[in-house]
C-alpha cells in the first residue's frame, strides 16, 4: 500500500515487469508484479484504511501480508531518502485536537491510542534481515 503513484513506482522499480496502474473502484489504482501487488490508496490514515480494507475485501485471492510503503515523512539525519525503516511502533502523532491549552493527542482526549506497537520479535527480525532502521514511525 502506498499513498501516491510515485511511491508505487519506487516500490516496483526493481521488481521486474509490472503492469501499468489499473484504476479500481473508489479511485484507487493497482499495479502487479510477478510477486506482489502495489496499491495506491491516497494520502492520510483514512484513505489508507479505506483503500486497504477495499483491496482486502474484493481480492480474488486472500493476501497473506500487507505492507505500508512510502516516504514516511522526512528524517534525513536518521533515515535519509531511500532508507528502509521497519516500525517498532506506529505513532499517530497528528491525531488529536487543538485546545485553548495547546494540542492534545487522541489518547489524552480519551478517544483511543496514539501509539500502536508492532509485534516486537517480528519487526526486529525483519529490520535485522533487511538491514533497516528499527524505530518509531
Amino acid at each position: 500500500m502506498t499513498a501516491v503513484a510515485a511511491e508505487a513506482a519506487a516500490v516496483v522499480a526493481d521488481a521486474g515487469p509490472a503492469d501499468d496502474l489499473v484504476p479500481l473502484p473508489g479511485g484507487y489504482a493497482l499495479t502487479r508484479t510477478p510477486d506482489y501487488d502495489v496499491l495506491v490508496g491516497g494520502v492520510g490514515p483514512a484513505a489508507a484504511a479505506a483503500a486497504t480494507a477495499t483491496a482486502l475485501a474484493v481480492a480474488d485471492t486472500p493476501y497473506g501480508l500487507v505492507v505500508s510503503a512510502g516516504i514516511g515523512g522526512g528524517f534525513p539525519s536518521h533515515a535519509p531518502v531511500g532508507s528502509l525503516v521497519v516500525s517498532d511502533t506506529v505513532v499517530a502523532a497528528d491525531l488529536g485536537a487543538d485546545t485553548p491549552d495547546g494540542f492534545l493527542p487522541v489518547d489524552e482526549l480519551g478517544f483511543g491510542r496514539t501509539s500502536h506497537p508492532s509485534p516486537a520479535g517480528l519487526s526486529a527480525l525483519v529490520a535485522r534481515t533487511l538491514g533497516a532502521a528499527h524505530a518509531p514511525v
